[in-house]
């Protein structure tokens, strides 16, 4: 996790749009969803010498350094992740993957919609 990331974390909290752990987004079901859906990219992972133990290892296997939980117009509460990145090119190489059917079908289950 990077700096920004922490600082955007801190921010999040501190503008209570956080999305507080549930039982559907902890590390628990998050690992079981990437185990089913994304064997290849935890064996990557795992030849890459990453901790696996580490539940944010996990998340950055998804692109995701924080989840918000924000409000339309109707009320209707959407969960919206945040991935943040350096420069363009790792944007549009992010947009790229998490619109992969590994990836989409991980997201839906977590009930993450944006």
């Amino acid at each position: 996790m990077s700096l920004l990331s922490l600082q955007f974390r801190s921010i999040a909290a501190r503008l209570q749009v956080l999305e507080k752990p549930s039982a559907d987004i902890r590390f628990p079901r998050v690992k079981q969803l990437l185990e089913s859906h994304m064997g290849r990219e935890l064996l990557r992972a795992i030849y890459n010498h990453h901790d696996m133990d580490d539940p944010f290892t996990y998340w950055d296997l998804l692109l995701i350094d924080v989840v918000l939980r924000l409000e339309n117009r109707q009320g209707n509460v959407f969960r919206v992740a945040v991935y943040l990145v350096p420069n363009e090119f790792k944007a549009y190489k992010a947009l790229r993957t998490i619109h992969q059917p590994a990836q989409f079908r991980v997201r839906q289950q977590l009930n993450i919609h944006y």
